[in-house]
């Protein structure tokens, strides 16, 4: 059969199909709900943010990346170039700090060089001021340091 210009098999155009009849059904179900009006935030409160992970091969932890991806609406989604690098548009004026406290067992020199990398690049996208990175040889976070 065809499905707006793509050839598929009878199968596959049956699962469009119930899943265009799904939506329907449950748009159906769910209740209107009002717009409200967008607010507009000129300078967000955000000063610092802290990341504390296990140094996986020189990266965040998969939870910990999940939540930094999600964070992608601090920035605008167009981009700019700054430091003749591209890099997300701001979306606030003001600049924030930035540190890392990476936990792990034999962390190697080189995930501490592929941490530093990333962490600058992190800062400089989220229009950061500055970025601090530290490691801490344990098998568990740190307990008792004062961040």
């Amino acid at each position: 059969g065809q499905y707006k210009g793509k050839v598929v098999s009878r199968k596959a155009e049956g699962f469009v199909e119930e899943a265009k009849a799904e939506t329907k059904k449950t748009a159906k179900k769910a209740p209107a709900k009002k717009a409200k009006k967008a607010e507009v935030v000129e300078e967000t409160k955000v000063e610092e943010v802290v990341v504390i992970s296990k140094c996986v091969y020189g990266s965040y932890s998969p939870y910990i990346k999940n939540v930094l991806d999600r964070s992608i609406s601090y920035i605008l989604p167009v981009f700019e170039i700054r430091d003749n690098q591209i890099r997300h548009t701001p979306r606030y004026p003001n600049k924030i700090s930035f540190s890392a406290h990476f936990y792990g067992e034999k962390i190697t020199q080189e995930e501490k060089s592929i941490a530093q990398d990333l962490i600058e690049a992190n800062c400089k996208n989220l229009n950061g001021s500055g970025s601090i990175i530290k490691f801490y040889e344990e098998k568990l976070p740190p307990k008792g340091i004062i961040l």
